[in-house]
């Protein structure tokens, strides 16, 4: 093994030692947007005006190019179905054609949802970004409503992301206006958890802290005190989740890779990126198959 990452998946380690996907199903919004090109099916209009965008046209490209990807996610593909010039400007920014080519699905995830409290540059900066921003390990996983990276334990288990439905939010006393400023999403129908529990109803979630910062505190206590937060059986938590990449300085993408030759289920559920997976082999010893099974070796 050298002494120095590499960027190769084919070295130092066998191939089949990690995988960029195990195969237990989580149930997040991954994999319900596959059957369809949404939010794209209007640019595909030939008879739609090539010109003008009105007084739009009277801004530099460049200024323009600021402009819209200071727009959250839902404005900016409203703005792209306006015509085809609409479509050829915000295709050429070249942030949008990255998260475009290497995850689509976030995009059309979020227009579905009507997640719009974030603007395109927070979001692309969070997909440049890696790790989870509460445990530090390689976040694989987007919480959509507020776009915050987490890895898998933390979106299962940490209180912070387990969003509250507007009825909840009603019970503690903050007024319907209100919550209409708070950061949330409309869910969509399907089954949710590796349980594959079935919601057939579209619920708007709100992003917990958001709504404990405006809730009275008499009230949060007695509300939230009769929840019961079932952690990985929750659906509400996997309704505001997707995978997302890791956008590398440069064109490069990094998905992160779990360890086969971990036993213990858990530990197999950690992701590491392309460097830190050496440094969980330095630390536990190269990984071969022994007996038919994948194992760490001292």
């Amino acid at each position: 093994m050298p002494d120095t990452p590499s960027d190769n998946l084919d070295e130092p380690y066998p191939a089949n030692s990690v995988t960029e996907q195990l195969q237990i199903p989580d149930n997040t919004l991954d994999g319900r947007f596959s059957k369809t090109n949404f939010p794209f099916q209007k640019s595909q209009n030939p008879h739609q005006p090539l010109n003008s965008l009105g007084h739009l046209d009277m801004l530099p490209v460049e200024l323009l190019s600021e402009v819209l990807l200071d727009l959250d996610v839902c404005t900016l593909m409203a703005f792209r179905c306006v015509n085809r010039q609409a479509i050829a400007i915000v295709d050429s920014l070249p942030n949008f054609r990255r998260v475009v080519e290497n995850c689509i699905d976030v995009i059309r995830a979020i227009v579905a949802t009507g997640a719009n409290d974030y603007t395109f540059n927070t979001l692309y900066n969070r997909l440049s970004m890696s790790d989870c921003v509460k445990c530090g390990r390689f976040g694989g996983y987007l919480y959509l409503i507020t776009c915050q990276r987490l890895c898998y334990f933390c979106f299962t288990r940490d209180e912070a992301f387990y969003p509250i439905t507007e009825s909840t939010a009603r019970r503690i006393g903050i007024r319907k206006g209100d919550l209409k400023k708070l950061p949330h999403l409309l869910s969509l129908p399907g089954q949710y958890t590796g349980f594959e529990k079935l919601s057939k109803k579209r619920i708007k979630l709100f992003d917990r802290e958001a709504v404990q910062q405006r809730a009275q505190d008499d009230r949060w206590i007695v509300v939230t005190g009769r929840q019961i937060d079932r952690t990985t059986l929750e659906p509400a938590r996997y309704m505001v989740i997707i995978s997302v990449p890791h956008f590398r300085t440069g064109n490069g993408i990094d998905r992160g890779v779990h360890c086969l030759g971990c036993r213990d289920i858990l530990e197999k559920r950690i992701k590491y990126s392309q460097t830190a997976i050496l440094d969980h082999f330095r630390q536990c010893g190269p990984v071969r198959e022994i007996r038919g099974r994948m194992q760490h070796v001292p």
